[in-house]
């Protein structure tokens, strides 16, 4: 797994809700999230709350503090932020605009 932020992950917290699936988490999985969270609820996070999200970080928030008061994993929130905010999809969920 590549690191893409300098903030570590959560480290060896096997008691931890989100420790070992966080590190076990790729940023190329599937759903995008920790393996926790499924596909349908990072489709659910709109642009705006994304954007939020990449602003939060900006302003020091810590990634688990995101994850746990958006109720998304610790990969779902780093994808996001490293995107500044544009969201990333899982496959099969994106819309595209019909050609009209």
């Amino acid at each position: 797994m590549s690191v893409l932020l300098d903030e570590p992950l959560l480290g060896d917290k096997p008691d931890h809700p989100l420790g070992e699936t966080a590190l076990k988490g790729n940023l190329g999985h599937r759903s995008g999230c920790d393996g926790r969270i499924r596909a349908d609820r990072l489709a659910r996070v709109g642009l705006k709350q994304a954007r939020k999200i990449a602003a939060r970080y900006a302003a020091g928030a810590t990634l688990l503090q995101l994850a746990t008061s958006y109720g998304l994993g610790v990969i779902c929130i780093r994808r996001i932020v490293v995107n500044q905010g544009r969201i990333i999809r899982p496959p099969g969920t994106l819309k595209r605009p019909s050609k009209a």
